[in-house]
């Protein structure tokens, strides 16, 4: 549904951020984002031609002010946003990927995240998919974000048999209803401790992609990963390789 009036924030002017703040304001919200730089080139000419809000340099909490939602850069760390918004303001976060999810229409995902070799795994598994005939949509962390595929839906492009999305941590950790029909946890390494506070809320993240999943669904995960992700109790069917 439309919802006129709200005012969107974005964190940041990348390629995920424009992607999401293209789908809200089709939505009917006024968008805002808010960048350390100074909007250059074809950035600038969108948020004129579009009448967004550009406000640059630092976060501060008057940036935040207003806003219905706030979907950050999945590079920026959490407490780095949070520490500018009100407790209230802190349940209006949403990542580009959950946005984007919650305005699908039933299309089943498969979705890999790990530490690496992510890539490689969504790539080769498209490749596959569109050999067995299948329209599929490549996207995620991976080059496209899955809002523009959002927006083309929403504007008469044909849909999708299969999403088939690599996922990164700083993705999962603003997701809360992403459900891929099949997820893929390939590895974990200690990574991003520039990011994350230590490899516990690492692995929480990581571990985000199978919250959400139920027993009809399929979690593939290594079997040197078995003792960890029994910890988690995954909801859903479980392989391991």
């Amino acid at each position: 549904s439309r919802a006129p009036g709200g005012l969107a924030v974005m964190g940041g002017a990348a390629r995920a951020g424009l992607a999401s703040a293209r789908l809200l304001a089709e939505l009917g919200l006024k968008v805002r984002i808010v960048d350390l730089n100074e909007p250059a080139g074809a950035v600038a000419a969108e948020c004129a031609t579009q009448g967004w809000e550009f406000l640059s340099g630092p976060h501060t909490a008057e940036q935040f002010a207003g806003a219905s939602i706030i979907v950050p850069s999945p590079g920026v760390p959490l407490p780095k946003i949070e520490a500018h918004l009100s407790p209230a303001q802190r349940g209006l976060i949403v990542g580009e990927m959950e946005l984007a999810h919650s305005r699908l229409q039933g299309e089943p995902i498969l979705a890999v995240t790990g530490t690496s070799g992510k890539t490689t795994t969504v790539s080769v598994a498209a490749a596959m998919l569109e050999a067995a005939g299948k329209r599929v949509f490549l996207g995620g962390n991976i080059g496209t974000p899955l809002s523009e595929y959002v927006l083309e839906r929403m504007r008469g492009a044909p849909r999708a048999d299969v999403l088939v999305l690599e996922v990164s941590s700083f993705q999962l950790q603003t997701c809360r209803a992403f459900r891929p029909k099949v997820a893929v946890l390939l590895n974990i390494s200690e990574n991003h401790l520039d990011h994350h506070k230590d490899m516990a809320e690492y692995e929480d993240a990581k571990f985000r992609l199978f919250v959400c999943q139920d027993k009809d669904d399929i979690a593939i995960l290594p079997a040197e990963l078995r003792d960890l992700a029994e910890n988690y109790g995954l909801p859903a069917t479980v392989e391991y390789f």
